[in-house]
């Protein structure tokens, strides 16, 4: 006689319900792992953006830029600085043009359709077309995923005194003496929105501070 060997229906459920148990404890793991990586690449492309900035302001004597905070150049009822380039396109020489340098590997936008105020069908995004329908991400709707402070543009920092931008330095210093804290507390760039994790955590933000240090936490 010939003994047929095989798996019985209950010893093939026993497989499917281990695999499905390993599974469900892997996932969780893996797209921890995941979002930890995409955190270390949106860190690296802040540090490559300070060192970008370090250079503008070492080639302009210090002065700070004149910027659309929000990169929205393309949006005539929201510049806020009629004319100025966003930062992405003012740092494009130290780039070299490439601009995925300001894009985070998790950026997302919650509410895309409330934030986009143009009625043109195409905007253009850093050089590229992008139809407003498409339109999910920070960096399709402004060209980054980063948020400028505006405490360091000159629309907000001219000296009436003397009609010419304040430096790096004195705005560092007056930003410092008006609110007590140190270039290691005061950001320069961010993420655009809490791209990391919950919503409700302060630390779900990349930041780029002042002394051009990257933490995943600013000091309220």
């Amino acid at each position: 006689m010939r003994i047929q060997k095989g798996f019985t229906l209950i010893e093939l459920l026993v497989v499917i319900g281990i695999i499905s148990v390993l599974i469900s404890i892997l996932l969780p793991v893996m797209g921890k792992v995941r979002e930890s990586s995409r955190r270390v690449a949106c860190q690296a492309n802040l540090r490559d953006i300070g060192n970008q900035f370090q250079m503008y302001l070492n080639e302009n004597k210090q002065r700070l830029p004149r910027v659309n905070p929000d990169g929205a150049t393309y949006l005539t009822d929201h510049e806020l600085v009629p004319g100025a380039l966003p930062i992405a396109l003012l740092l494009k020489p130290y780039n070299g043009g490439a601009f995925k340098v300001f894009w985070c590997p998790s950026d997302y936008m919650a509410n895309p359709e409330t934030t986009l105020e143009t009625n043109e069908d195409d905007i253009t995004v850093n050089g590229v077309k992008v139809n407003r329908n498409d339109i999910d991400t920070w960096y399709e709707r402004l060209g980054s995923s980063y948020e400028y402070n505006a405490q360091f543009n000159t629309f907000a920092v001219i000296d009436d005194n003397r009609n010419f931008m304040e430096t790096w330095p004195a705005r560092l210093a007056e930003l410092g003496k008006n609110n007590r804290r140190q270039p290691t507390e005061i950001w320069l760039f961010r993420d655009c929105d809490v791209f990391h994790g919950k919503r409700d955590t302060v630390n779900n933000r990349n930041y780029l501070f002042a002394d051009f240090h990257v933490a995943d936490r600013r000091k309220d």
